[in-house]
């Protein structure tokens, strides 16, 4: 079964942590990120606040650019309120 993002942005209701390791700035330079497909639904991993006594909180919504490691580790940005790849890339 295939879900869209229309669909995906109605099941948003939920707290986001991502997995993995954080990513460098030196790093988000060197990925090549592209728009996202209808059909490719990521969440939009850039932290956005930390708190006390949870921890770091994520964005969330879902992403319209992307990009992906070769060791398979993928970035994802929503592109809203400066979630976007840095410049030229």
């Amino acid at each position: 079964m295939t879900m869209t993002k229309t669909e995906a942005k109605n099941l948003l209701k939920r707290d986001f942590i991502p997995g993995g390791k954080n990513v460098s700035s030196d790093e988000l330079k060197q990925l090549e990120f592209r728009r996202t497909t209808e059909n490719e639904v990521f969440q939009c991993c850039v932290q956005t606040g930390r708190d006390v006594q949870s921890g770091p909180g994520y964005c969330g919504d879902i992403a319209e650019f992307v990009a992906f490691f070769d060791d398979g580790r993928m970035v994802a940005m929503c592109g809203k309120r400066g979630h976007t790849p840095p410049y030229k890339c």
